[in-house]
């Protein structure tokens, strides 16, 4: 993949994060807005932050879109990119880490808010280290279970930080 396709591919992600980053912004100014909070104000509004730094990461994403597109078309853009997806899925280094990443949003997005932080923690690295094929089943039970309890007795007992 060249350097202009590249380019092109990020700015594609990088658009969609902004448009994102933009609307969160601005329903958490709107909720902001209502009470109990009241806050009407943008300039003293939680969401202003949100708000300047997706409209800037949409504006240079679509600044980055048109450049690597000069040049060629969209057309050829899409093109490209679907062939390079296409090979892409049958890389195992991408399947590897399109998995972790699946792990990852599970921890972050579904055991967290369900199970206790020690056990979402000790499961989400159970899983990463048995899908990367990192050690064995019980290696992995042990190196979880103490790395998770080191984690715990570091910065609630050493830094007085409660976790979640």
């Amino acid at each position: 993949m060249d350097t202009k396709q590249k380019d092109f591919t990020i700015s594609l992600v990088l658009s969609l994060v902004g448009i994102y980053a933009t609307v969160e912004g601005i329903r958490m100014y709107l909720k902001a807005a209502q009470p109990p909070f009241g806050i009407t104000n943008l300039s003293i509004s939680p969401a202003l932050l949100p708000i300047i730094l997706g409209s800037l990461l949409l504006i240079l994403s679509l600044v980055l879109f048109s450049q690597s597109v000069k040049g060629s078309s969209i057309r050829e853009r899409f093109a490209l990119l679907a062939g390079w997806f296409g090979h892409s899925v049958k890389d195992t280094d991408i399947r590897m880490m399109v998995g972790g990443m699946a792990i990852m949003a599970v921890y972050a997005f579904l055991l967290i808010g369900l199970l206790p932080y020690y056990l979402a923690s000790v499961i989400f690295l159970i899983a990463l280290m048995l899908f990367l094929r990192a050690s064995t089943i019980v290696k992995s039970i042990i190196i979880s279970i103490a790395a998770v309890g080191l984690v715990i007795l570091l910065f609630q007992y050493g830094f007085n930080v409660s976790l979640p």
